[in-house]
């Protein structure tokens, strides 16, 4: 007799049977469990399933199987001795055996159970052996090239698309040569640098530019731009889906392999050398690492140097013009609005489809300063570099220094600042750092802008009750206050430009709406008798996907950099245009003190724009951001020298060191 999971397969004659329960020969006939225990078929007797079936003899089953059995033998197959079960149950032998009791089975005997692939197992497998074996190769190296065509929309500098096609290539050379001889290395190796690779892809996608310092310092206000959280999710996860898939190697194992190598390697170093590393994807890795220690560097000579804050000092702020006599006639003290917008470049106030029509209005029935630009990038040192009129190391920090807000506060307003961002600790805590006599909110509004802010309609309704409740106050006001509804990612809560289909047209559209709104209120009441309303914006629009998309034609030289729009209106007075020739937004506080007639001791870096401008005063026409330095001096933007980047830094590194030696509203000097 033969075992049961082997019935079709007798060893030929001689063989020794293999399994628990084996002999050379006849055994002594044990219990039925023993014989179940060693899977061995009963030697006589039905089986209590059997029947009348296990009688008949082999003469009454038909001979087909076995004259069928005899012409294998006869054909030289492997001889098979069958029972006359086996030859004629052959379909129901399994059904014909005793019960078996799994459990009493021996250990290593029990039936393995039948193993199915996953359906995500064969799904990739399918995936991997489709297209002759290359698909998942053309996907994994195909995706790079769609994201590089994408970001290219965004850049507009083919320096970039260019720079990392040559670097796929020879990411793809030195894969395609690791695969034919360490496949397990190559796939570590593939994944690592082609994941580095698509996440500069994205990051240029989304933000204009590679992974930089000046990111890395704002992940604190990531929350700023979940405006865009779904498309940045969407990225991720086809990162993550198409960037590890199995490759093959293409072509015969060989010495072209190496010949290929070589070529990419020689291409992406002519590449580098003509174009520049910093558009290269990988490369960009190590020079953001080497700009975050040299930022770190400045960081620690500034906390240990010794800076002179006398060689910032001024008596006073230097008057270009006198206060005109309509201005005059708003009273001695007006009372002062500084609106700070957020990310405003003047392009988009002056673009041709009218999407901010009241402030290009108000700004051409105004003192209007044009070629100005900001001097700085993100919300923090906008601010605080605006209102002090100086630079900021980190975003966070505090100045001692002299501020727009101290010296009207010297004489005699009361000064506050809007906080539109309740819910936003780090922004309050460091509105609060900025010296004004008070930081308020509206309270019980539940706020409906982005990033738990208030709207701007709500910021711009909270404005004029600040404005006419302060009014009756006896003494002027100093009330600045920063919107944040036109920041990146965002689009508008209530009003929508043409079909609405483009969220930053909207944001733009939404925030000039209200802006007008509040300016025809502001018209129709007894504020306007003795206010004035000075417009501007923390800094310039980001570029990214979205500014791209709805200004594709509108090109930057660099993308933190731009002219924004800053203008003082109030009742009565004469239009005029100012050509700043290129100054930044440092001008701003001494500009305003200028035209106010209003002056004190400073510590400022920048000077009234009423005033000729001066070459000796290069950080007036320097942008600065954690040692990335560009000038618009001659009114465009351009790469300063080495020579003269030495020189900006040199400065700012003594004026950083000083800024603990000073007080913080007297505009008196501690030294």
């Amino acid at each position: 007799m033969i075992q049961d999971d082997e019935r079709h397969s007798q060893p030929q004659e001689g063989a020794r049977l293999e399994g628990p329960g084996e002999t050379d020969g006849p055994t002594e006939e044990g219990s039925p469990e023993d014989r179940a225990g060693a899977h061995f078929l009963p030697q006589s007797g039905p089986s209590p399933d059997e029947g009348d079936d296990q009688a008949e003899s082999p003469q009454d089953k038909g001979g087909e199987t076995g004259d069928a059995a005899a012409a294998e033998d006869a054909a030289g197959n492997e001889a098979t001795t069958l029972s006359p079960r086996d030859a004629n149950d052959d379909e129901d032998w399994d059904n014909d055996l005793p019960p078996l009791d799994v459990a009493e089975l021996p250990v290593g005997l029990l039936p393995e159970p039948e193993r199915r692939p996953s359906p995500l197992a064969r799904f990739r497998t399918a995936l991997h052996n489709a297209a002759g074996g290359y698909l998942t190769t053309i996907i994994t190296y195909g995706f790079p090239v769609v994201l590089i065509a994408l970001a290219q929309r965004v850049s507009h500098d083919p320096r970039y698309a260019w720079m990392s096609l040559v670097e796929l290539v020879l990411l793809w050379s030195l894969t395609n040569l690791l695969v034919k001889r360490l496949p397990r290395v190559a796939g570590v190796v593939k994944g690592i640098l082609l994941a580095l690779f698509n996440i500069q892809q994205l990051v240029l996608l989304f933000g204009g530019t590679y992974v930089s310092a000046i990111m890395l310092s704002n992940l604190g206000s990531i929350e700023d731009i979940q405006g865009g959280a779904g498309l940045y999710a969407l990225g991720i996860a086809a990162l993550v889906l198409l960037t590890f898939l199995r490759t093959r190697g293409v072509g015969k194992r060989g010495v072209a392999d190496y010949a290929v190598l070589a070529g990419a390697v020689v291409a992406w170093g002519i590449a580098g050398a003509s174009m520049g590393w910093s558009y290269s994807p990988l490369v960009s890795y190590p020079l953001v690492l080497q700009e975050t220690q040299r930022n770190a560097a400045f960081a620690e000579n500034v906390k240990n140097g010794h800076g002179d804050a006398g060689k910032f000092y001024h008596d006073g702020v230097q008057g270009g013009i006198d206060k005109p006599a309509e201005a005059q006639a708003l009273g001695q003290t007006p009372n002062v609005v500084l609106i700070f917008t957020e990310g405003l470049s003047q392009s988009v106030v002056e673009d041709p489809r009218s999407l901010m029509p009241n402030v290009a209005s108000y700004e051409q029935r105004s003192l209007d300063f044009t070629n100005y630009y900001n001097h700085t990038f993100a919300t923090y040192r906008g601010l605080q570099g605006q209102l002090f009129s100086g630079e900021q190391l980190g975003n966070l920090d505090s100045s001692n220094y002299v501020s727009l807000q101290g010296i009207l506060g010297l004489n005699g307003y009361q000064t506050t600042f809007i906080n539109v961002e309740p819910n936003n600790s780090d922004f309050t805590s460091y509105l609060n750092d900025l010296g004004f006599d008070q930081v308020i909110t509206e309270e019980g509004v539940n706020p409906e802008g982005g990033a738990q802010s208030l709207s701007d309609r709500q910021a711009y309704e909270y404005l004029l009750k600040t404005m006419e409740e302060q009014n009756g106050s006896g003494k002027p006001f100093f009330i600045a206050m920063y919107t944040v509804g036109t920041h990146a990612t965002f689009d508008s809560p209530d009003k929508r430009f043409g079909d609405g289909s483009d969220p930053e047209l909207n944001k733009f559209y939404n925030a000039d709406y209200w802006f007008g709104q509040f300016m025809s209120e502001f018209q129709n009441s007894d504020l306007a008798d003795n206010t004035i309303i000075v417009f501007t914006a923390d800094h310039a629009s980001y570029v990214d996907m979205g500014w791209n998309q709805a200004f594709p034609d509108y090109q930057r030289a660099f993308g933190s950099l731009d002219r924004v729009p800053f203008f003082i209106y109030y009742k009565g007075v004469k239009p005029q245009k100012v050509d700043a020739q290129g100054r930044n937004s440092l001008d701003m506080a001494p500009t305003l003190l200028d035209y106010l007639d209003v002056s004190a001791p400073n510590y400022f870096l920048g000077s009234s724009l009423f005033l000729q401008k001066d070459p000796s005063k290069y950080l007036e026409t320097t942008f600065w951001q954690e040692g990335i330095i560009r000038s618009t001096a001659t009114g465009q933007i351009e790469t300063m020298s080495q020579a003269d980047q030495d020189k900006v830094t040199a400065t700012l590194q003594e004026y950083f060191a000083a800024k603990g030696t000073t007080s913080g509203g007297s505009g008196s000097n501690d030294d």
